[in-house]
């Protein structure tokens, strides 16, 4: 039984929670420096889950990376849960982008592959141009039809470049 162990839930008030949270972090990432893992977090809309999240908003995950201030501490932006939650995706994109290390892309509100839902893939493919991002995009959706049609949408927004 471990009897330092807290947990975020809705018995801590969300200071106490943000503050377990810093402090762990704090104690994994000194695992992690040895080793050549990136530990990467995103927001996750509420609408999925019940009960308190301690990181619920893109600000509140930016903001514990850049306190954690580590190179091996980064924030995935998720576009289906940023539209879900929050909304703003440009805005959010372009302020978090120093932090940044993974796009993820879904459409919402079906979590389907572009322009099956309300977000503007195209105006998202371009600030992601003109911001010099150059790392991964995750395919976080399930095809609204066949995947050869999924991934010719994504293809035609986000094409493939050569190393």
């Amino acid at each position: 039984m471990a009897a330092n162990a807290c947990a975020l839930s809705g018995n801590f008030s969300h200071a106490e929670q943000y503050a377990n949270l810093l402090a762990q972090t704090e104690r994994i990432l000194r695992l992690v420096e040895q080793t050549s893992i990136e530990v990467r977090v995103e927001c996750l809309s509420r609408n999925h889950f019940i009960g308190a999240m301690a990181v619920h908003t893109p600000q509140v995950a930016v903001d514990w990376v850049r306190r954690m201030h580590h190179p091996q501490f980064r924030f995935t932006f998720d576009s289906y849960h940023q539209q879900r939650g929050a909304g703003d995706l440009l805005t959010t994109l372009t302020t978090s982008f120093d932090v940044i290390s993974g796009v993820h892309i879904g459409d919402a509100p079906t979590r389907q592959e572009p322009g099956t839902g309300e977000i503007n893939f195209t105006n998202l493919a371009i600030s992601l141009r003109e911001l010099g991002y150059d790392g991964e995009i995750g395919l976080e959706f399930m095809p609204s039809q066949d995947e050869a049609s999924a991934l010719a949408a994504v293809h035609r927004l986000f094409p493939l470049t050569e190393d």
